[in-house]
């Protein structure tokens, strides 16, 4: 919603007319927190995914965080996702844009998921929050008055108790670079209306030590929104990144205890408002496949995707697959794929659910085999921290095209994605046109 003229800040203004950041700072935000939300870094730097099931974004607005985390597909499978917000407008816009619309679609999930909605207040305690894998609070602390501000803390760390709990909040010495905010001066106002205050990094790390001491929590920093650009001064010193956060993390010498089979629990704090709970706006299980394939099927499923791969490359710039004849064979060509191009097609999302699932897949094939690469040029570049796969295809020259698609192939995809055109060539070396 559109807010009036008079309400609506210096920064409203300059950042709807000539953006600061690409993408927008949101994106970048809610991007980062999903992240955060689905790998965790290990003492090697290396990423891991975590086994996380259950996540709560306090002060979910319209949605758009829960979208992605809805819309992930890794080897983190969300089976349970919860969204807060006091403002009953917002939770109604989540609920027609995404819960609606996306179990109206028809499109399914590769495995079940369900989303809730609550209306309420952060102060007020709900049993159905307790011990989560995750809680996320993205741009809201900054938002409450001081006697909700101070329950926040005390509730989710000391009664909720999640293994992880990632927060956002801007930073307020980054607003140097925003002339028409005034930064340092009487007459500074903050980036939205609303806010009640903005933290500089010392106020924000006081605040998160301060409860991660009191509550077993370990905490690490990170941010987004760099100053890059011409838009930024250069002569300004390092003020840290535009949006400030902090991942706390429950520390393995303070477990947490198991959930308790019914909801309804006692935890010894009593610094939450008890009251009413939350009222729930919407529950809903997304739509999700489950058919099982056999072995034979999975295999056939693989080879009509590979062939289909290699069908495309002549059209697509983005597909580029080494070949090369196998030495020992000459009946055999071997081609290379980035594991990228088989995992983004929905329906092996669908069969296998996770990509570990689909590399044992490939591993069981007898023409297939995976291989973690660390740096491969595949017209993209990508973070020597995150492991990457690439798939190998012993491809028997012989190997031909088919009209339509294998029964696994239709049976996952629901069209004729698998299917390629009979003015093709049936020899994969071809690739014969109509028009030559």
């Amino acid at each position: 919603m559109e807010l009036p003229p008079e309400t609506r800040t210096a920064f409203e203004y300059l950042t709807e007319e000539v953006p600061y950041f690409y993408p927008p700072l949101s994106c970048q935000r809610n991007d980062r927190v999903l992240d955060l939300v689905t790998r965790s870094p290990n003492v090697q730097t290396e990423y891991v995914s975590l086994p996380l099931e259950q996540v709560l974004d306090v002060g979910c607005g319209e949605g758009a965080l829960l979208k992605l985390l809805g819309d992930y597909v890794g080897d983190t499978v969300l089976t349970t996702l919860y969204g807060l917000d006091i403002d009953e407008s917002t939770l109604a816009t989540a609920r027609h844009w995404y819960l609606d619309r996306v179990r109206e679609s028809g499109d399914l999930r590769p495995s079940p998921l369900c989303v809730a909605l609550y209306h309420g207040s952060l102060a007020t305690y709900n049993p159905k929050f307790y011990h989560l894998d995750c809680i996320t609070c993205v741009e809201v602390v900054e938002h409450l008055p001081p006697d909700v501000l101070d329950q926040v803390l005390p509730l989710v760390l000391g009664r909720y108790q999640p293994r992880q709990f990632i927060v956002t909040t801007p930073n307020v010495e980054f607003n140097i670079h925003f002339p028409e905010l005034q930064y340092g001066t009487p007459e500074a106002v903050f980036r939205n209306h609303d806010h009640k205050f903005e933290w500089a990094r010392a106020e924000f790390r006081t605040w998160c030590e301060q409860g991660a001491a009191d509550y077993g929590y370990t905490v690490t920093y990170d941010g987004v929104g760099e100053a890059r650009g011409e838009r930024f001064n250069p002569e300004v010193g390092d003020v840290g990144y535009c949006t400030q956060i902090a991942v706390f993390r429950r520390s393995d010498t303070h477990p947490c205890p198991p959930r308790p089979a019914t909801s309804r629990v006692r935890v010894p704090s009593q610094s939450a408002v008890e009251g009413e709970s939350h009222a729930l706006v919407c529950q809903v299980d997304l739509p999700h496949f489950d058919q099982v394939l056999d072995q034979a099927e999975i295999r056939q499923l693989l080879t009509d995707i590979a062939i289909e791969l290699v069908a495309i490359r002549r059209y697509s710039v983005s597909l580029t697959f080494p070949s090369e004849p196998a030495p020992e064979d000459d009946n055999v060509d071997i081609i290379t794929f980035d594991f990228s191009h088989f995992w983004s097609r929905s329906y092996l999302q669908n069969v296998f659910k996770r990509p570990s699932t689909l590399r044992e897949a490939f591993a069981d094939h007898p023409d297939f085999h995976v291989e973690e690469v660390t740096c491969r040029d595949f017209n993209r570049t990508f973070s020597p921290a995150e492991p990457k796969y690439e798939v190998v295809w012993r491809r028997p020259t012989s190997a031909l095209i088919t009209n339509g698609t294998s029964d696994a192939l239709s049976l996952c995809n629901g069209h004729s994605n698998g299917w390629a055109p009979s003015c093709w060539s049936s020899d994969l070396n071809g690739w014969e046109t109509p028009d030559g």
